[in-house]
């Protein structure tokens, strides 16, 4: 017992764990800002300021806190990346939003339970795990790789033909209402979200791993392509967002946790900066970044977990009939999908898609989903770290990006599946380093030569 405290205590007095709370509580501080005086100007979507107790609020800090000194600092797993990243833009938005809407006096058993989930995903991926080792020839892997690849690309190819475009700001839903009457019917937001979330930022990771500017230029290029299809501003906005957290976290080949807390508070203390400047109401191009910023990643995130209870909490939960595989055996209680039903009670036309939290826990649920789907994505993750071996956490953690900003925006389910979590898993499963060299040794670097022999 004296060693676990002992342990324990060594590990709360770290300087480490300080910087990483002195970081917590600035981006906290942003967080409590954008919320009282940069959202007020989307009201309508679920930013209303309720009667929040000072009390409450200083619950919820300490809610935010805790799970804190117990993240790994030491990322040696792709699973402890992973919940760093939930960690700063799901977990501490949705635990800080649903105070400041007050929406009901559930509050605090909402945010206690979302606590306990998040703490579970950690216990899961804290335990040992059993390595699994996969191997395949470099030329299966690769003829694997690019028949996929191009018959993914070759389907979204006809399935929108003319109608590809890159929209800018001001037609992008246009475009979006275009591209989903094609897709109707089809299978192509599979073909395009595996892409964007899969293969594309796979290349991208190992374009900058392994310094070959063409497989980096070859994955952008495919996410421009994704984009003239739906015209998703975050499949545009993961080029970047990929280059940006691979410098901050990922360059050397050792993956970092002050990088995601540099870009957490840095993304939000960035554009507040540039607002003093300039007219936020005379420029397009800043309303429309304010509001990926403000309002789609973090005030969204957050303030939906609010929402989605305060619905829930009144009308039939969907038992998980939201998944399809699910759905056949119960019956979906309602006409439309989750998202969409949740921007109805809004009064809006719009699909208010939450994180998973919101929709596998509480829509699915209840606060009891909130545990279940806890437990769920931390076995998910732990099995990860099974397949995934450590001298390949690097490349994972690199390509990881949109699959993060999908699980801030979706189902866990939707994200392995439709996202291609699953199949980047699989991915970085069988990847060995030479591989980025294709099948001549003679273009390989001479270590890799020499490593290859010592194997």
């Amino acid at each position: 017992m004296s060693f676990f405290i002992s342990r324990g205590l060594k590990r709360f007095f770290a300087w480490d764990a300080w910087l990483a709370c002195f970081f917590v509580l600035i981006y906290l501080t942003l967080l409590y800002y954008i919320y009282i005086e940069k959202l007020r100007r989307w009201d309508y979507l679920g930013f209303p300021l309720g009667p929040s107790p000072v009390f409450a609020l200083l619950f919820s800090v300490v809610l935010i806190l805790i799970p804190l000194f117990l993240l790994r600092r030491r990322i040696q797993q792709a699973s402890s990346y992973f919940a760093w990243c939930i960690y700063f833009f799901v977990y501490i938005p949705g635990v800080l939003f649903p105070v400041l809407q007050w929406l009901s006096d559930d509050v605090f058993l909402l945010i206690s339970l979302l606590c306990c989930s998040f703490l579970l995903i950690l216990g899961f991926i804290r335990s040992s795990s059993i390595a699994i080792k996969i191997r395949v020839p470099v030329h299966v892997f690769w003829l694997g790789f690019w028949v996929i690849y191009l018959l993914l690309n070759g389907y979204s190819l006809a399935i929108f033909g003319g109608s590809i475009s890159f929209a800018d700001i001001v037609n992008v839903y246009d475009q979006r209402t275009l591209a989903g009457d094609l897709a109707d019917g089809t299978l192509v937001g599979y073909a395009t979200g595996i892409l964007s979330g899969c293969f594309n930022p796979f290349l991208m990771s190992v374009g900058l791993l392994h310094r070959r500017p063409v497989y980096f230029t070859m994955g952008a290029i495919g996410q421009i392509f994704v984009y003239t299809t739906f015209a998703m501003k975050s499949t545009l906005l993961s080029i970047v967002i990929i280059l940006v957290l691979y410098l901050l976290c990922i360059r050397g080949g050792r993956v970092r946790w002050r990088g995601v807390a540099i870009f957490s508070v840095a993304s939000v203390l960035i554009p507040l900066v540039v607002g003093l400047f300039i007219d936020e109401d005379a420029s397009v191009l800043y309303e429309n970044i304010a509001a990926i910023v403000y309002m789609r990643t973090y005030g969204m995130v957050g303030a939906l977990i609010g929402i989605y209870y305060d619905f829930f909490s009144l009308n039939p939960q969907t038992y998980y009939s939201h998944i399809n595989l699910v759905g056949m055996f119960v019956t979906y209680p309602y006409q439309a999908s989750i998202g969409e039903v949740i921007g109805a009670s809004m009064g809006l036309e719009m699909n208010a898609n939450a994180n998973f939290f919101a929709t596998d826990g509480i829509a699915a649920a209840g606060l009891f989903g909130l545990l279940l789907i806890g437990a769920v994505v931390g076995l998910t993750l732990r099995f990860m770290d099974s397949l995934v071996p450590r001298e390949n956490v690097p490349l994972l953690c690199g390509a990881a990006a949109p699959i993060l900003m999908s699980l801030a925006n979706s189902s866990f389910f939707t994200t392995l599946l439709t996202s291609g979590l699953m199949l980047l898993i699989l991915l970085c499963a069988l990847w060995r380093p030479e591989m980025a060299y294709g099948l001549s040794l003679a273009r390989r670097p001479a270590h890799f030569m020499s490593t290859a022999h010592i194997r």
